[in-house]
């Protein structure tokens, strides 16, 4: 079986019963905002892929407040939900020194 985190692929032998204990048996830590697929409590087959994508650590400042927020946000709009901010009606959005709208595209992941 294989376990593919973020892109890059391992292949593993195990004698676990399911997905979460193969990420365990391999010490594969997940954050509550990781995706995995199958689901934790899929039995495990020879040929099983289990996929894993890994949230990213975002960083909003609203108000004077930090907060930090590992998301799976593909936009600054969501990465802004993902920190339970809400925008009023004028408010501005900043990404990395220049001025942005809501649905802009976050940078890929580095």
């Amino acid at each position: 079986m294989t376990i593919t985190v973020d892109g890059y692929t391992q292949s593993f032998r195990t004698t676990q019963p399911d997905v979460a204990g193969l990420l365990a048996d391999q010490g594969v830590a997940l954050r509550p905002e990781d995706r995995v697929s199958p689901a934790p409590e899929t039995p495990l087959a020879a040929d099983l892929a289990v996929t894993i994508v890994r949230a990213r650590p975002g960083l909003v400042d609203a108000d004077g407040r930090l907060h930090q927020v590992y998301s799976q946000a593909h936009t600054v709009g969501e990465l802004i939900q993902s920190a339970d901010v809400r925008l009023g009606a004028y408010d501005e959005i900043w990404l990395d020194g220049a001025q942005v709208a809501f649905e802009t595209a976050l940078p890929p992941p580095i």
